[in-house]
Protein backbone atom coordinates (compact mmCIF):
# COMPACT_ATOMS: atom_id res chain seq x y z
CA UNK A 1 0.00 0.00 0.00
CA UNK A 2 0.99 3.74 -0.59
CA UNK A 3 0.54 5.97 2.03
CA UNK A 4 0.20 8.82 -0.04
CA UNK A 5 -2.68 7.42 -1.70
CA UNK A 6 -4.82 6.52 1.06
CA UNK A 7 -7.03 8.98 2.52
CA UNK A 8 -7.22 10.18 6.10
CA UNK A 9 -10.11 7.99 6.56
CA UNK A 10 -8.36 4.93 5.50
CA UNK A 11 -4.90 5.30 7.59
CA UNK A 12 -7.54 6.06 10.75
CA UNK A 13 -9.74 2.34 9.95
CA UNK A 14 -6.39 0.31 8.79
CA UNK A 15 -5.11 -2.17 11.51
CA UNK A 16 -2.13 -0.53 12.76
CA UNK A 17 -0.37 -3.81 14.49
CA UNK A 18 -0.83 -5.37 10.62
CA UNK A 19 1.32 -3.12 8.92
CA UNK A 20 5.14 -1.56 8.83
CA UNK A 21 5.17 2.12 7.62
CA UNK A 22 8.37 1.81 5.87
CA UNK A 23 9.74 5.23 4.89
CA UNK A 24 12.68 6.09 2.67
CA UNK A 25 15.15 8.18 3.84
CA UNK A 26 18.07 9.57 1.30
CA UNK A 27 20.17 12.34 0.07
CA UNK A 28 20.46 14.91 -3.23
CA UNK A 29 24.13 15.07 -3.48
CA UNK A 30 27.01 14.35 -5.75
CA UNK A 31 27.94 10.73 -6.31
CA UNK A 32 31.10 11.94 -8.71
CA UNK A 33 31.49 12.46 -12.86
CA UNK A 34 29.18 9.97 -13.68
CA UNK A 35 25.70 9.34 -11.83
CA UNK A 36 22.99 11.63 -10.98
CA UNK A 37 22.48 13.90 -7.90
CA UNK A 38 19.71 11.67 -6.73
CA UNK A 39 21.35 8.31 -6.91
CA UNK A 40 20.84 7.74 -2.91
CA UNK A 41 17.42 8.29 -3.17
CA UNK A 42 16.81 6.58 -6.87
CA UNK A 43 18.46 3.86 -4.79
CA UNK A 44 16.64 3.66 -1.54
CA UNK A 45 13.45 4.44 -3.39
CA UNK A 46 14.18 1.31 -5.72
CA UNK A 47 14.42 -1.32 -2.53
CA UNK A 48 11.61 0.49 -0.61
CA UNK A 49 9.28 -0.10 -3.87
CA UNK A 50 10.52 -3.65 -4.60
CA UNK A 51 9.37 -4.63 -0.97
CA UNK A 52 6.22 -2.78 -0.96
CA UNK A 53 5.32 -5.01 -4.35
CA UNK A 54 6.57 -8.13 -2.46
CA UNK A 55 4.06 -7.85 0.77
CA UNK A 56 1.97 -4.64 -0.12
CA UNK A 57 -0.74 -5.90 2.25
CA UNK A 58 1.95 -5.78 5.38
CA UNK A 59 3.67 -2.47 4.16
CA UNK A 60 2.78 1.09 4.04
CA UNK A 61 5.12 2.96 1.93
CA UNK A 62 5.61 6.58 2.39
CA UNK A 63 7.06 9.07 -0.32
CA UNK A 64 11.20 9.08 -0.08
CA UNK A 65 12.08 11.78 2.18
CA UNK A 66 14.64 13.08 -0.39
CA UNK A 67 16.59 15.65 1.28
CA UNK A 68 19.13 14.07 4.06
CA UNK A 69 22.24 15.01 5.96
CA UNK A 70 24.97 15.79 3.16
CA UNK A 71 26.71 18.90 4.72
CA UNK A 72 29.99 16.88 3.90
CA UNK A 73 29.62 17.40 0.08
CA UNK A 74 28.24 21.10 -0.25
CA UNK A 75 31.06 22.24 -1.99
CA UNK A 76 30.02 20.44 -4.85
CA UNK A 77 27.19 22.33 -6.75
CA UNK A 78 23.94 20.95 -6.68
CA UNK A 79 23.77 19.31 -3.40
CA UNK A 80 21.06 19.89 -1.25
CA UNK A 81 21.14 19.53 2.63
CA UNK A 82 19.92 20.03 5.61
CA UNK A 83 22.33 20.67 8.95
CA UNK A 84 22.41 17.40 11.37
CA UNK A 85 20.12 19.19 13.96
CA UNK A 86 17.37 20.11 11.38
CA UNK A 87 17.84 16.65 10.22
CA UNK A 88 17.25 15.05 13.77
CA UNK A 89 13.86 17.30 14.17
CA UNK A 90 12.91 16.43 10.90
CA UNK A 91 12.91 12.64 11.39
CA UNK A 92 11.52 13.05 14.90
CA UNK A 93 8.72 15.23 13.91
CA UNK A 94 7.90 12.65 10.71
CA UNK A 95 7.99 9.41 12.69
CA UNK A 96 5.43 11.21 15.50
CA UNK A 97 3.56 12.14 12.78
CA UNK A 98 3.30 8.04 12.01
CA UNK A 99 3.42 7.43 15.19
CA UNK A 100 0.07 9.77 16.16
CA UNK A 101 -1.77 8.22 13.28
CA UNK A 102 -1.79 5.45 15.65
CA UNK A 103 1.39 2.92 14.10
CA UNK A 104 3.99 1.66 15.91
CA UNK A 105 6.08 -0.47 13.26
CA UNK A 106 7.66 2.00 11.58
CA UNK A 107 11.22 1.41 9.45
CA UNK A 108 13.15 4.14 8.27
CA UNK A 109 15.09 2.51 5.27
CA UNK A 110 17.87 4.87 4.96
CA UNK A 111 19.99 5.44 1.23
CA UNK A 112 22.40 7.80 2.35
CA UNK A 113 26.09 7.77 4.90
CA UNK A 114 25.62 10.90 5.83
CA UNK A 115 22.08 10.40 7.51
CA UNK A 116 23.45 7.58 9.75
CA UNK A 117 25.14 9.73 12.92
CA UNK A 118 22.00 11.85 12.58
CA UNK A 119 19.29 9.58 12.40
CA UNK A 120 20.55 7.37 15.26
CA UNK A 121 20.22 10.48 17.24
CA UNK A 122 17.00 10.66 16.38
CA UNK A 123 15.39 7.42 17.21
CA UNK A 124 17.65 7.64 20.90
CA UNK A 125 15.80 10.50 21.59
CA UNK A 126 12.61 9.15 20.27
CA UNK A 127 13.12 5.82 22.27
Amino acid sequence: MRYGDCRWVDIDAMDKDGVVVVCPIAALEQHGHHLPLLTDTYLATEVAERVEALVSDKVLLTPTLWVGASDHHLDFPGTVSLPNTLYIEVIKNVVRCFVRAGFRRILLLNGHGGNIAPGTVAITELA
